[in-house]
């Protein structure tokens, strides 16, 4: 029976198909594809080529790999360039599957797209969606068109996209409405799934980039600014999970209310510790405004809640929309 290979789906997919991809990937140097861990949640929205790009790994190795196994190749692959190219020459080519063509310009694929736009391109695509946000356009419509078309963005691009309209004289309510785009692209059908989803793709792309041990090791030095806002965010986390069943049943009180308002004290560590770093030291002050400026919007929220009367639907509404926007800011700070 012909083994036919797609290379367009996931790496959990194919794995699942072909129990012996596992031990081919490992050989070519994806270790992580042996812990089940990284495999049933990484390993579901990564693909060979994807990969092959994060890893350094070249696509010509991977090809032969696969062939010698006896598989054949189908799907789209990245183009090759330079000295890949050269070595596709001298590449055994079985059937036109295995063939790597040139991507059509009209195609708008994930990968064709991450092959042919410049990282200052997809930054001022993103620029692109804000404005039409300042412009009056539905929220809704935006955000379809940027989860359609940014599924794979990196932190990193939104980063420099605020920062570019805030240079460009944008008033910063404008850019604060990124923090509703942000929902758009990393939530998808809950927002629990979806943090754990995007949690274990950033903890593959620092694993990749070999970033992760420094990082793990500050999170969890005791003392280290990072451990002890880290603490206090899975403590504010466990809270809000506790007090979500009595937001549900309107049994919350307002004393609830005020024990939820202490996070007032992290968002002050956030503004006297890591702010005035990325700004001086790295000169990353947009991101850091936005989110001071949503922190603030949070924080007084919180205490006009406290003041008003809990004897109203809306009330609890207000109250479970405040406990959300908390629980993403906590994604936003470990992981953005």
């Amino acid at each position: 029976m012909e083994k036919k290979l797609d290379l367009s789906k996931s790496v959990y997919d194919l794995v699942k198909e072909y129990p012996e991809v596992i031990d081919i990937m490992k050989g070519l140097g994806f270790s992580e594809i042996t812990n089940k861990v990284m495999l049933n949640s990484v390993g579901k929205i990564m693909t060979i080529p994807k990969g092959a790009k994060m890893k350094g790994v070249s696509m010509i190795d991977i090809v032969g790999a696969f062939m010698k196994a006896g598989f054949t190749l189908e799907g789209e692959m990245p183009n090759l360039q330079g000295d890949e190219a050269a070595s596709a020459k001298d590449a055994p080519v079985e059937t036109a599957a295995t063939q790597v063509e040139e991507p059509k310009a009209s195609q708008n694929t994930e990968t064709n797209e991450e092959d042919t736009v410049t990282d200052s391109e997809r930054v001022e695509q993103l620029k692109g969606f804000l404005k039409r946000l300042g412009t009056g356009e539905e929220l809704g419509a935006v955000r379809e068109d940027f989860a359609s078309q940014f599924k794979h963005v990196e932190a990193s691009e939104i980063m420099k996209a605020e920062q570019g309209l805030m240079r460009e004289g944008t008033p910063l309510e404008e850019v604060q409405q990124l923090c509703d785009l942000h929902s758009a692209l990393f939530h998808g059908s809950t927002i629990h799934e979806q943090m754990d989803a995007e949690h274990a793709k950033v903890e593959a792309v620092l694993e990749a980039q070999e970033k992760s041990k420094s990082v793990v090791a500050l999170v969890e030095t005791v003392g280290h600014p990072l451990n002890q806002l880290t603490e206090e965010n899975k403590a504010l986390n466990d809270l809000i999970e506790e007090l979500r069943p009595k937001v549900a049943d309107k049994t919350a009180t307002i004393d609830d209310v005020n024990t939820v308002r202490q996070l007032s004290v992290h968002y002050a560590k956030k503004g006297d510790l890591l702010y005035p770093k990325l700004k001086v030291d790295y000169a990353i002050g947009g991101p850091s405004m936005v989110m001071w400026t949503v922190d603030g919007d949070i924080r007084d929220q919180l205490g006009d809640l406290a003041k008003s009367s809990q004897s109203v639907d809306d009330w609890y509404r207000r109250f479970d929309e405040l406990l959300t926007r908390a629980q993403e800011m906590i994604y936003k700070e470990q992981n953005i």
